[in-house]
């Protein structure tokens, strides 16, 4: 009982045809059962191409289109084949197909741009056009449809986007971002360079060099840094340090005389 089956347009068109038309009882769709299960098959299908494009639901119609499209191409079990087949006689093409709602770089022709103006434009792929070879293309800026073929489908650009900003995500763990701070802030310069402890072979310029090397890393360590040095200082060196030997002065060689020098 749908006005597009009741009009006089159409009731002419049957009756040149011979065709009795014959409608079903208001609010009963069960004596219409056919066309109600096809009519769902198209909807449920249509649904789904809208949610996994992630498209707003105002874009009903083209999903809808899109479809019917690929059910008209699709093998039917009761009749053993597709529908495009039965009708033409001929297997459909199917090597245009694309994922509904792809991003595509639609090629600008040069008669619509200047030198310098830029050569394709981004669209959203959202059907397949029955009256000429091309892509129906939906463009977000301009808010309108175009049909073209010089396009690049990037079908996969949708995916890589989400796998790379899930790699790039990182939330870190706020009891062990808070050691590692502890540990680095009782890690210091100090503690990377070697100590030089005052030991029995020390040589006697030994302590000098460690009061120069200290006075160094005075500027660059922190408290907690002097204290660990100071507790490794205590714990390396004995308890009584032995004096050191005293430097040993080295001994002007004895003069010897020649056999032809006179005495």
């Amino acid at each position: 009982n749908g006005l597009e089956f009741c009009n006089k347009e159409f009731d002419n068109y049957l009756k040149k045809k011979g065709i009795i038309h014959q409608r079903s009882n208001i609010y009963t769709p069960e004596q219409n059962g056919l066309c109600e299960r096809a009519n769902r098959t198209v909807v449920e299908k249509a649904r789904c191409l809208l949610y996994d494009a992630k498209l707003d639901k105002r874009f009903w119609a083209e999903a809808a289109n899109t479809a019917v499209y690929l059910k008209n191409r699709s093998f039917a079990t009761g009749l053993q084949t597709t529908p495009y087949e039965l009708w033409y006689g001929k297997k459909p093409d199917l090597s245009h197909i694309r994922l509904f709602g792809s991003k595509v770089m639609v090629h600008i022709p040069k008669e619509r741009r200047l030198k310098w103006d830029k050569k394709a434009m981004e669209h959203l792929l959202v059907g397949y056009s029955e009256e000429v070879k091309g892509y129906r293309l939906y463009n977000p800026a301009k808010k309108t449809l175009v049909i073209s073929r010089d396009v690049i489908v990037m079908e996969n650009e949708s995916e890589i986007k989400e796998k790379g900003n899930e790699s790039a995500i990182w939330i870190p763990n706020e009891e062990a971002l808070a050691d590692n701070i502890e540990k680095e802030s009782t890690a210091s310069v100090g503690d990377k360079l070697p100590h030089v402890l005052v030991t029995e072979d020390c040589p006697s310029d030994c302590s000098s060099m460690y009061e120069e090397s200290n006075e160094t890393l005075t500027g660059l360590s922190s408290p907690t840094t002097d204290k660990l040095d100071t507790e490794v200082l205590t714990t390396s060196t004995p308890e009584e340090t032995p004096e050191l030997p005293e430097k040993r002065s080295r001994k002007a060689p004895e003069r010897t005389v020649s056999a032809t020098e006179e005495i």
